[in-house]
């Protein structure tokens, strides 16, 4: 679609003119009529398109089949690999990693985007790993502090490259090096209660879900998908170990929250990520509140009735005119 079409129709959706299904449905209207008479020009940026495409597939057939001989072969060395030379090891590989991102900075196209990210997100674990085994072979440092420290490690390096270029794959690098810290930090400091672990997973789930959906950090799901499973997980902790009935009925509430936000929104990760957080707490609300006689049942129930719920709002929503 021309940029200009493009500009007007962000212009329009921002003041509230058209709505975000209007605006995808001009630009689905706008590609089509393009493509329906495609300039040279066009056709020579398609297939530059395929070709890139082409050249991301290859390469991560490449990282894959790299990753297999290279795990045959080092799962029977390393044992015989002394901790310096372990540690060189584990650093080449990322900054191997580390310059093919590097090399792909100015590339252009979403297929070289698409490689650049993901290596820079296995650069950024090379780096934990790096960290994990200098100081596993190096030192004397118990696993849950060696396991934090790498965790920030990453964390220091992932930030600015996530600032840098927004991504999926440095997004998730991120959340797991940010759970990997908080929860090892509290390890190492003896924090071992499932509350702690708990409450913890639910914190950092509901600031990294108010991120994405603030946009203060981009890509939006990629914040908001992660950090609302991390939420629901900390809940579900605590409704184990500690407040079943408080737990259970704050997840119900952040589901049908979620729910209700997908469905006004017409977005199909907020409504699926609601149906299914209500069809797995109210279940166990209801079983926790009526016992085994007739909670069985009735949770069974009220859990499918809930995702058959979800499921209709979330698409009458999205194919409502």
């Amino acid at each position: 679609m021309d940029q200009p079409i493009e500009d007007a129709v962000t212009r329009w959706r921002d003041a509230g003119i058209i709505d975000e299904r209007a605006a995808r449905a001009i630009r689905r209207f706008e590609e089509s009529r393009a493509g329906a008479g495609q300039s040279p020009e066009r056709e020579a940026s398609s297939s530059r398109g395929r070709a890139g495409v082409l050249a991301e597939g290859l390469a991560y057939l490449g990282a894959a089949l790299a990753s297999g001989a290279g795990f045959a072969l080092f799962s029977e060395l390393w044992a015989e690999l002394g901790g310096l030379t372990r540690t060189l090891t584990a650093a080449g590989g990322t900054l191997a990693l580390g310059g093919g991102a590097a090399a792909l900075g100015r590339a252009s196209g979403h297929a070289a985007a698409r490689l650049r990210s993901l290596l820079a997100a296995l650069a950024v674990v090379g780096v934990a790993l790096t960290v994990g085994v200098g100081l596993t072979e190096l030192t004397s440092i118990g696993e849950e502090s060696i396991a934090a420290m790498a965790g920030a490690a990453a964390l220091l390096v992932v930030v600015p490259v996530h600032l840098t270029r927004p991504s999926w794959p440095t997004a998730l690098v991120a959340g797991s090096a940010v759970l990997t810290t908080a929860l090892a930090g509290e390890a190492a400091l003896g924090w071992e209660d499932e509350v702690w672990a708990g409450t913890t997973m639910a914190v950092i789930g509901l600031v990294w879900a108010g991120l994405g959906w603030l946009r203060v950090l981009r890509p939006r799901a990629a914040f908001e998908v992660p950090g609302l499973l991390v939420l629901g997980f900390g809940i579900q902790v605590l409704a184990f170990e500690a407040f079943p009935v408080a737990a259970l009925v704050l997840g119900l509430a952040v589901a049908v929250a979620v729910l209700a936000a997908g469905t006004v929104e017409a977005r199909t990760s907020l409504g699926v990520l609601g149906a299914l957080g209500v069809t797995a707490f109210a279940p166990q609300l209801v079983f926790e509140l009526f016992g085994e006689t007739i909670g069985g049942p009735l949770a069974l129930f009220v859990g499918s009735l809930a995702l058959v719920v979800g499921a209709v709002l979330v698409l009458r929503r999205r194919g409502a005119p």
